[in-house]
């Protein structure tokens, strides 16, 4: 139990909360500018692994270009299932209204990919 609350009582944005709390005090420095240690962070997050943050290096302001590239509604296109249904779209409205789910593309399942694999 923790403060008088079984573990599978604790709220998505608890857990999400104290993972994140979890993160920053094991990585406590890191080169990392505000806007690169929040995609580090989650992917630290989505990965629990911890050592994956010696292996990233951003160059040319990727960040800054996908912000760009969404402005401008950009196609984005996926290898896999998974990760076109976990982007939300409600998200992608924040950068242009015009984001749909055929914004989102992941011919993976095609039948011209399954054959050329």
């Amino acid at each position: 139990m923790r403060d008088n609350k079984i573990l599978w009582d604790i709220s998505p944005a608890e857990i999400e909360k104290k993972s994140f709390d979890i993160i920053e005090s094991e990585i406590k420095d890191h080169p990392f500018s505000d806007k690169e240690w929040y995609v580090v962070r989650r992917i630290i997050h989505a990965t629990a692994n911890f050592e994956v943050a010696r292996s990233i290096v951003f160059k040319n302001n990727p960040i800054d270009a996908i912000g760009t590239a969404l402005k401008k509604k950009v196609i984005i296109f996926c290898d896999s299932r998974m990760i076109a249904a976990g982007i939300s779209i409600d998200k992608l409205k924040k950068f242009n209204k015009g984001y749909t789910k055929a914004s989102i593309v992941c011919k993976i399942s095609s039948a011209q990919i399954k054959a050329r694999a």
